[in-house]
């Protein structure tokens, strides 16, 4: 079953399926999570940082030379004023690579990051800028609460 989708069925219960153990199974790893959080909370909180960006591709020369984990990053295209991609001075062009010490090969990594982390916790960025490897702390705010402002 591993990244299908499968039905349930009422006569999946009588086989021995329990609920629980058909959505771990059924569920990719960001779902499960959200799942989680709206049984936990009867929400889902997502951090929001202000930024827009898209999937890179990094040289390899540059992964080699600063010893980088990885070899895509998100590339920072925008940041919106006032936010906290704002305040913690992300400027277009940046590369995104790590959030906390973890890897950030993508989009897909920074949400899953931002719907797990803490929000309003203090984080760190690892970012790439014009060829240096560099630490930027940031505090994501819910995304909720950004659209109530």
């Amino acid at each position: 079953m591993d990244g299908e989708l499968r039905e349930l069925r009422a006569g999946d219960m009588h086989k021995g399926w329990r609920l629980d153990h058909f959505l771990a199974k059924a569920l990719p790893e960001l779902s499960r999570a959200r799942l989680q959080a709206l049984i936990k909370d009867g929400r889902v909180r997502r951090g929001f940082l202000g930024i827009a960006g898209q999937d890179v591709v990094l040289r390899p020369a540059i992964v080699e030379s600063l010893q980088l984990p990885v070899k895509s990053g998100l590339l920072v295209l925008g940041v919106e004023p006032g936010s906290p991609a704002s305040r913690a001075s992300l400027q277009e062009g940046d590369v995104v690579v790590g959030l906390d010490g973890r890897p950030i090969r993508g989009i897909d990594d920074l949400h899953r990051e931002l719907t797990l982390a803490r929000v309003g916790a203090r984080s760190t960025f690892t970012l790439l800028r014009r060829g240096e490897r560099l630490d930027v702390e940031i505090w994501p705010i819910e995304a909720a609460a950004r659209a109530a402002a």
